[in-house]
């Protein structure tokens, strides 16, 4: 599943279809989120955030769900961006904590 946690509980999802012609979607779980932004046409946007752990990425798995379920979509544009705010990155072993602020 695409929102399946890793982590004991279940993901918090919420749907917004009642704006316009598309919808958005947000997934929100210990240690990650997921935003999916649907135009209602031929464009969808993919925000996914989830730290490394142990070098492994969650997004990796998430891309290839994704993709089954939706074999036609392509990928156009990926990037992959530091957690941090102006020139400070942020890496999870630095902050001392093991959840997040936002996520707990």
């Amino acid at each position: 599943a695409l929102f399946k946690s890793s982590t004991p509980g279940t993901p918090q999802v919420h749907e917004f279809s009642n704006a316009g012609d598309g919808s958005v979607m947000i997934a929100l779980w210990v240690g990650g989120r997921a935003i999916i932004l649907w135009d209602g046409r031929d464009h969808i946007d993919v925000n996914f955030c989830s730290p490394a752990v142990n070098g492994k990425h969650k997004q990796t798995k998430f891309i290839e769900d994704f993709k089954g379920l939706l074999p036609s979509l392509s990928i156009a544009l990926q990037d992959f961006q530091p957690r941090g705010y102006g020139r400070v990155v942020n890496f999870l072993h630095d902050t001392g904590v093991d959840v997040p602020v936002w996520a707990s």
